[in-house]
């Protein structure tokens, strides 16, 4: 009987580390890699149908292979991508030098751009919007950069982490989205409502959010309740704290303020007016895993 025993635990064992190495593999084999440029490799005048048919996921990988004697690879924000300028807290660990670099994209934009002068503005630069394939995804270690996989510069990257990032679009940049712009300048307990509810991954509803900032807004205080969530979205997102402290920005930009934060997280896959449920289905997020709490879309 002992022996019996013996063997049905061994059996279990091998079962279980089976299963494991399945899902190991699974899991490998979900990421794709891409080489940028393909045969041209990292190089100026980009050609912008290398992106053509492709649909990036997070967790896929980009490699950049090019001369390190001429070039590199440098991670940037947004406002960094189109002005094709270095980050002001420019760093070694934001800037890929090897010739061959695999980088792990994160959820939502990444940009990438040619440090050397003049490269960026003859299109050597880069930006991929990645998708998630389901809600297991939606968390990195690091939102704010993207992950550099078993070299160096992964332990460069882990190193820093607590490193600021650029926002992906300026306070005052409100006009670059019309529709946004007149959403808050009309209804700002929406916008917010819709920022808070992803910046609270679905434990509060817009609804609710929208409500608090209308009651707020009359007696108002709704600045000191909006600058709040400015905050955790800094914190969630590793972004800095521009141009001043969030309770500044929100007491004399509070719509400048708001549009900021509503494309901010547009640029980060979120389909706003869906909110945080919505976007999860999207995306393909299996219907068990929904967000806590209830759920709402405003309006």
């Amino acid at each position: 009987m002992a022996a019996r025993g013996r063997g049905s635990a061994t059996c279990g064992a091998l079962a279980a580390g089976a299963l494991v190495l399945l899902s190991l593999l699974a899991g490998a084999a979900a990421k794709t890699t891409y080489i940028v440029g393909d045969d041209a490799g990292w190089s100026k005048n980009l050609k912008a149908s290398w992106l053509a048919g492709k649909t990036f996921y997070a967790g896929d990988v980009l490699v950049f292979k090019y001369d390190k004697a001429w070039h590199d690879v440098s991670v940037v924000g947004g406002k960094g991508y189109q002005r094709c300028q270095l980050p002001k807290h420019s760093d070694h660990s934001w800037v890929l030098r090897t010739g061959n670099d695999a980088v792990t994209l994160r959820r939502g934009n990444n940009y990438f751009i040619c440090g050397q002068p003049g490269h960026c503005q003859n299109n050597m630069k880069l930006h991929v919007n990645a998708l998630i394939k389901d809600c297991t995804q939606r968390q990195t270690s690091d939102p704010s950069i993207p992950i550099l996989p078993r070299s160096k510069f992964h332990r460069t990257i882990k190193l820093t982490s607590t490193m600021v990032g650029e926002w992906s679009v300026g306070l005052f940049d409100c006009f670059g989205d019309f529709g946004a712009c007149c959403l808050t300048f009309w209804c700002p307990c929406v916008t917010f409502g819709r920022i808070a509810e992803i910046v609270d991954k679905g434990s509060t509803s817009c609804c609710i959010n929208g409500t608090i900032y209308v009651c707020l807004a009359s007696i108002g205080c709704n600045c000191l309740y909006s600058c709040t969530k400015r905050s955790a979205m800094r914190s969630q997102y590793n972004l800095q704290a521009s141009p001043c402290m969030d309770c500044c920005v929100h007491f004399c930009c509070e719509s400048c303020a708001l549009c900021q934060e509503y494309k901010e997280l547009e640029n980060r896959g979120f389909n706003m007016a869906k909110g945080w449920e919505g976007s999860n289905k999207m995306v393909g997020c299996v219907q068990g895993m929904k967000a806590p709490g209830k759920q709402g879309m405003c309006f």
